[in-house]
């Protein structure tokens, strides 16, 4: 209880690991220091408000941990996240999966529709102001501008 909030500089990561930290990055490491399960990166400025449901693993493999859990659990983090840091009754929008967010079916296998959809049905059955998945190369230009307080986003390199 006697620290708020904490900002992280980048480290690398084969450092890191050559040093015997088998950790993928500063995410994962305060996580196991402060014994937290539940928990995502964010990387937040003024204007704009991102939040992770994968962080430093390889594409194939993010996209194989993304479910309906994780994507729930997110949604419910960044909610309460905005709502604690003073943004009452927060907007929020996830990101697609695949260019256009599938595009009803035509880019991918579905992985809206299995992945993402069900945990923004739970969030939106809870009350919680959520919508989506969009295409990102389109959420996160409608979010800057003020559209949404934060997007939920997939992977790591669609966020930064």
């Amino acid at each position: 209880g006697e620290i708020d909030a904490i900002c992280t500089a980048p480290l690398n990561k084969e450092a890191l690991h050559m040093g015997g930290h088998r950790f993928p990055g500063h995410t994962e490491i305060l996580a196991h220091l402060t014994e937290t399960e539940d928990y995502s990166m964010m990387l937040a400025t003024p204007n704009l408000k991102v939040i992770h449901l994968t962080t430093h693993l390889g594409l194939i493999d993010a996209i194989a941990s993304i479910n309906p859990e994780r994507t729930y659990r997110v949604i419910k983090l960044a909610h309460d996240t905005l709502e604690q840091a003073g943004f009452p009754n927060p907007t929020i929008a996830v990101c697609g999966i695949n260019p256009h967010a599938g595009e009803n079916g035509l880019f991918g296998y579905g992985e809206e529709e299995e992945k993402l959809v069900p945990g923004i049905k739970r969030a939106l059955e809870e009350g919680i102001q959520v919508s989506g998945p969009y295409p990102a190369d389109t959420l996160f230009y409608r979010a800057a501008r003020g559209d949404f307080q934060m997007v939920v986003a997939c992977y790591h390199d669609q966020v930064h």
